[in-house]
């Protein structure tokens, strides 16, 4: 049974994403595109839990103050009780996972430039995305990219790092520090940055493995590096995927110059080294497919520890 959500039209359920289920909608006219088709998501407070709720909304306030227009803004944001929803626009052309083989490698880098620049803004206002994976990278008509949904299960379920629905849909995407607890940051949100690039040069997972066996995985070994991946290609990946956080770019809007001087340097001889697998998986298609309130965030915290923020929904279709 589709649910009635405030003053939005629903058109059809697109499907779950980490947490919560999404729905296609049109605006109201509130909004000042009466009709426009946007992405409403609806997540429900554990036990019905007011003050979960009031911590979810400041974090989508947080995140909504973040400004670069390579972020899908935050429309509109509210609850009924316990059920908490957040509208952003929809993104006709899809996401950078429902485009493989059919971007050219230029187009698929200038997405990983936008989705850096994006989390750049973010962690300016101390939110981590959390979940940068090309399912949440949508592409728009003029041809950039918007990076989505920032991921707000670990403000459902307080104290864990990572939630096992996020966990489900985002694992490859997590950098490992995560899995052994620590919070996710500024850094963290880089590591992903750098995977996500690994899978705009191309590079295809192994193949499917249970959960518990990607986390095995990412424990013990970095991103395994294709060996057609060209040297310079091969540096930034290990670069943003670095162990050591401190041996990592410092910053998003760091990482997106050194992807915009690959992208503008060419492709160059591949990286000397033995076959490897591909990366640590990816996301298959999942489902389907103005800010609210005063900024609440906190201010911009150090590099490698800030609180994470919020919301995370399945991409378009």
């Amino acid at each position: 049974m589709t649910p009635a959500i405030a003053d939005y039209t629903i058109r059809r359920e697109l499907g779950p994403g980490g947490v919560g289920v999404s729905f296609l909608a049109a605006a109201p006219a509130r909004l000042g595109g009466a009709g426009d088709p946007v992405v409403v998501r609806l997540v429900r407070a554990p036990r019905d839990d007011l003050r979960t709720v009031r911590r979810v909304l400041e974090h989508i306030a947080a995140a909504a103050a973040a400004h670069s227009d390579r972020l899908a803004p935050i429309l509109d944001a509210g609850h009924d009780g316990p059920l908490v929803w957040v509208a952003r626009p929809w993104f006709a052309a899809g996401t950078l996972a429902q485009h493989e083989g059919t971007l050219n490698r230029a187009e698929r880098l200038r997405a990983v430039i936008d989705a850096a620049r994006a989390a750049h803004a973010l962690h300016e206002v101390g939110v981590a995305h959390r979940r940068i994976t090309p399912r949440n990278v949508a592409l728009a008509g003029d041809g950039s990219a918007r990076l989505c949904d920032p991921g707000i299960g670990h403000v459902l379920v307080p104290g864990r790092t990572l939630t096992a629905a996020e966990a489900k849909t985002s694992l490859p995407w997590v950098d490992p520090a995560v899995l052994r607890g620590e919070a996710p940051s500024r850094s963290t949100d880089i590591w992903s940055l750098g995977v996500l690039l690994l899978h705009a040069l191309g590079a295809r997972p192994a193949g499917p493995a249970a959960p518990q066996v990607q986390v095995v995985a990412a424990l013990r070994n970095p991103p395994p590096l294709p060996v057609e991946l060209a040297s310079q290609e091969a540096r930034l990946v290990r670069s943003l995927t670095d162990p050591d956080p401190g041996r990592r770019p410092r910053t998003a809007a760091e990482v997106a110059e050194l992807v915009q001087e690959l992208l503008s340097a060419g492709r160059d001889a591949p990286a000397p080294g033995p076959p490897a697998p591909g990366p640590p998986g990816r996301d298959a298609p999942e489902g389907s497919e103005g800010p609210t309130g005063a900024a609440l965030g906190p201010p911009p915290l150090p590099t490698t520890s800030f609180e994470p923020l919020p919301g995370e929904l399945p991409e378009e279709r």
